[in-house]
């Protein structure tokens, strides 16, 4: 049995108020009073109920955190970054994932506002035709990450998503490759859509691009796989090289590629997007558009601190992370 205000203030021989002001820090209680308690505290193991205390002051010290997939290891990364600031900020964090489901989404803010949650980081399930009106009636300071929502004015951290990909296609044009496919994820997602028009600008420069190179599907395994599969029996060898718009899908692509009897990179280049922590590890190794997780998520629960503690700053920010290409061994750089 857990031990209450109750049972120590009877131990101490006080009233139960005493021992709250102990509990709460507040000076109005003698140093050997506050000794006494604090000794019988630490003994019997007592632990405020921080739920009961964050709704008598109305505030808990707690972020709600909103993933479109828990098992998407850039998830697990961005989320790390995250709590390694709230933890040294004294927050909490409940976590929760929409498993790319918008309704899901939504049941879970509401339960998370009705904990009186101090804010909200969400990386969308979905980005397009969302309900702005439900997004906009939120209180609490909330923050969109990695994924920006239409017409959505609230404070956001997202990647160069466009350059991005942009400099991932050049890289493979200028090493001579000239088909290249691009798998390019959730259609309903506007960073896959982003990623997508950065391929298309480069294609587009070179006098490249065309609809049938381009394959949606979603960020998995799976469906990198299977839109590896369809473009072999579209164009078969004819393919120079794979955009990959997440390492989850590339990872798919390589296998389907093996099974068809191809090298990578002699007869398909292949580029990643993510750099999760396996690419560097995959035969061969992959190469790919770094995003510092961490740092994203770090970013993004500084933002939200910020407004947590100035209610009054209205600004809406938008910060772009930057990414880098990683080159590996899965593209046939051209030597010069």
């Amino acid at each position: 049995m857990h031990p209450t205000l109750k049972n120590i203030a009877s131990e101490a021989k006080v009233s139960i108020k005493t021992v709250s002001r102990v509990v709460n820090n507040d000076p109005k209680v003698s140093k050997s009073t506050r000794k006494m308690i604090q000794e019988i505290i630490e003994t019997r193991g007592y632990k405020p109920n921080l739920i009961a205390r964050g709704l008598k002051k109305r505030k808990t010290n707690t972020i709600g955190f909103i993933v479109p997939d828990i098992g998407n290891p850039s998830f697990t990364e961005i989320v790390k970054g995250c709590t390694d600031v709230f933890d040294k900020n004294g927050y909490y964090v409940f976590l929760g994932s929409s498993e790319n489901n918008p309704q899901k989404e939504i049941d879970i803010i509401k339960d998370l506002i009705s904990m009186l949650i101090e804010g909200i980081i969400l990386i969308p399930a979905t980005t397009v035709d969302r309900d702005l009106t439900f997004f906009s009636k939120i209180k609490c300071p909330l923050v969109i990450l990695d994924r920006e929502i239409d017409g959505l004015d609230k404070d956001k951290v997202v990647l160069s998503n466009k350059k991005s990909a942009y400099d991932a296609t050049k890289l493979l044009l200028e090493n001579g490759c000239k088909k290249i496919v691009i798998f390019g994820g959730l259609h309903s997602a506007k960073t896959a859509q982003k990623r997508f028009e950065g391929f298309k600008q480069a294609m587009d420069e070179n006098n490249l691009f065309s609809e049938e190179l381009v394959f949606w599907g979603d960020f998995s395994i799976d469906a990198g796989y299977k839109m590896m599969k369809e473009a072999l029996i579209r164009f078969g060898n004819d393919i120079d090289a794979v955009f990959a718009c997440n390492d989850l899908i590339a990872l798919g692509a390589i296998n389907a590629i093996k099974e068809h009897k191809l090298k990578i990179p002699e007869d398909i280049s292949l580029i990643g997007f993510d750099d999760m922590f396996f690419s560097a590890y995959l035969n061969p190794p992959l190469t790919t558009v770094h995003i510092p997780f961490n740092d994203e998520g770090a970013i993004a629960a500084k933002l939200l601190l910020k407004k947590i503690k100035k209610p009054e700053d209205k600004n809406i920010e938008r910060i772009i992370v930057d990414t880098r290409i990683i080159i590996r061994e899965s593209v046939n750089i051209k030597k010069k």
